[in-house]
């Protein structure tokens, strides 16, 4: 079986358990990136349950400056700001990087967030990062236990029908938030954020994200497919076509796996329900990539039949 391979380096832990290359996902608990975290959602206009609650004044003072900062130095809070603003995807790779580190003087970071993490580092190392790191170990957990049974088959069957090789061990860190939808993958190489306490990685749901979210570094072939069948048909390239594709086909290679009782998140979030677009594209997704997972057309044949049955609307004009 694919070991899954965990490294829960925490900020004074000790040296991690042992690990095997070969295995999919490195998973690591990191206490920059939980601080980082919960500072970015915590200063969102919308934040999500769970702020840190303090009770002595000099606390409060000092993580409401720290919140004030990061909701004063990145205003933007786009649903896809964590993974195109070119600083915040660094700053996360950073404090990645040095996550068990006692200061940030090794981090390459602006020197101001560089001092505010620093200043309030020792309110969250006292009062918040105890129950965040029990949190994400505790997904870690239950999260490893489901790669450990079912990673291997998935490895080969992703690999297989996205006709692209496993891009190797994929750092995969956990902290109680990971922006709007809870999880996030930036590419070159691949790096996952995921949020350990979102409900909607309850149950086998987690492991489906994890595997989704390393899908996107297999979807080349599906992109260039999309393009060449857009250009063939004198249709403007649908853009987010390929990300349907990618939730649908990872969530039913996840099915196949669980059983039938298994429901794929983008049905279980009501993903298709919510976007009227993504709901009309579903019935072909469904019919012809499920073809293409069944052996029955190549996977060009689908992507063609997929391109061909969008609305007219969807025509070059």
């Amino acid at each position: 079986m694919l070991r899954w391979l965990v490294i829960s380096v925490l900020a004074c832990s000790a040296a991690p358990a042992p690990t095997r290359a070969t295995a999919p996902f490195a998973f690591h608990v990191g206490f920059w990136v939980n601080l980082h975290q919960r500072l970015y959602e915590e200063s969102g206009a919308h934040p999500r349950p769970g702020a840190l609650v303090l009770a002595a004044p000099a606390d409060r003072d000092a993580w409401a400056r720290a919140v004030a900062f990061y909701r004063a130095r990145y205003p933007s809070r786009g649903f896809l700001t964590l993974l195109e603003d070119a600083e915040l995807v660094k700053v996360n790779r950073e404090l990645a990087r040095v996550e068990a580190a006692g200061d940030l003087a090794g981090a390459d970071l602006p020197a101001e967030l560089r001092a505010a993490l620093e200043a309030v580092a020792p309110v969250y190392r006292a009062h918040g990062w105890p129950d965040d790191r029990a949190a994400d170990l505790r997904f870690e957990q239950r999260l490893g236990a489901l790669v450990d049974r079912h990673g291997g088959a998935l490895v080969a069957a992703l690999a297989r029908a996205y006709q692209t090789p496993w891009p190797g061990v994929v750092r995969v860190d956990i902290a109680p938030y990971a922006g709007p939808v809870a999880a996030y993958t930036v590419l070159d190489p691949p790096h996952t954020t995921i949020a350990s306490g979102d409900p909607r990685h309850a149950g086998d749901a987690a492991l489906e994200i994890v595997f989704h979210e390393a899908s996107h570094a297999l979807v080349d072939r599906v992109q260039r497919s999309i393009a060449r069948a857009a250009a063939a048909q004198h249709r403007p390239e649908p853009p987010q076509l390929w990300h349907e594709v990618l939730f649908w086909g990872t969530g039913e290679l996840v099915r196949r796996e669980l059983g039938a009782g298994y429901t794929p998140y983008g049905y279980a979030n009501g993903l298709y329900a919510r976007n009227p677009a993504w709901a009309a594209t579903e019935p072909l997704i469904a019919r012809y990539w499920r073809d293409y997972l069944d052996g029955a057309r190549s996977l060009d044949d689908a992507i063609d039949a997929i391109v061909a049955g969008l609305p007219a609307t969807s025509r070059a004009g």
